[in-house]
């Protein structure tokens, strides 16, 4: 609950995006789940890219937007004869960031609004089972990161989430050090 009361308020010092490596913050998440998914049975398919780069992101808050997906993920596919979740990173040149994409074999959202699914208080699971506040955090989290989060609407094995992070490219960063070198912050 403090940290909820945390993200209603304004951004402090230390909320403040930063580059930080993504795939840490991944497996940071993950050491905290994994004995969830091993009791259930969840197979874990984790495919993380070398060298991607640094992005911009607030540490201990993306992992927990990791950790929300992946035990909605759980959740939605403890039942499953095969429960498997997937998440992976890569490198996206094109629009300066880097994806995280994060998917289950579940149900899906099949008869699901998903225009609402990232609003306060709207929840897929039944009554007493969920707040709806997971991903309406999730999104504030991402926001504040300058990123996006979108469900995958044409995804029909499951759920899949695509979190996308801006990073600097390599050029303004070498740029950005040597005007930094010249002009030291007072």
């Amino acid at each position: 609950m403090k940290r909820l009361l945390g993200l209603a308020r304004k951004k402090s010092a230390d909320e403040i995006a930063e580059l930080i490596d993504i795939n840490q913050t991944i497996q940071n998440a993950l050491v905290l789940v994994e004995s969830f998914l091993f009791r259930g049975r969840i197979h874990l398919e984790l495919n993380l890219a070398d060298d991607l780069p640094l992005a911009y992101g607030i540490a201990g808050q993306l992992e927990d937007v990791w950790l929300n997906l992946i035990l909605n993920a759980r959740d939605a596919i403890i039942e499953q004869k095969n429960p498997l979740i997937g998440i992976s990173s890569v490198h996206v040149p094109e629009v300066q960031s880097v994806q995280v994409v994060i998917w289950d074999n579940g149900p899906g959202f099949k008869e699901v609004s998903l225009d609402h699914l990232f609003d306060a208080f709207y929840t897929t699971k039944p009554p007493g089972e969920g707040t709806g506040l997971g991903l309406y955090i999730c999104k504030l989290i991402v926001d504040r990161c300058g990123g996006s989060i979108k469900i995958d609407k044409t995804y029909s094995h499951g759920a899949k989430f695509i979190i996308s992070l801006p990073y600097m490219p390599t050029d303004q960063m070498e740029v950005e050090h040597v005007e930094r070198s010249i002009h030291p912050a007072s």
